[in-house]
């Protein structure tokens, strides 16, 4: 997943916050990439970034939040 991160803000799509962490670019990019995905691979979207956040040694704050917006109550 690094190496894809890493590609996203090269071409300017994604950039990093004051915390080093990535976001989209553009609030309307966010929408057009996100818009046609399932609630599921949402869910296992957030459940990536919170691994590859802890990995990196993010702020607990920042694993913290996409466990949350991720969370599955079974």
């Amino acid at each position: 997943m690094t190496g894809w991160l890493t590609a996203m803000t090269r071409l300017g799509l994604l950039r990093r916050d004051t915390d080093g962490l990535h976001r989209y670019a553009h609030p309307l990019l966010r929408d057009a990439v996100l818009s046609g995905w399932t609630s599921g691979r949402r869910r296992e979207a957030h459940r990536a970034a919170a691994e590859e956040l802890m990995r990196e040694g993010a702020p607990v704050g920042a694993v913290a939040w996409h466990l949350y917006h991720g969370a599955a109550v079974a």
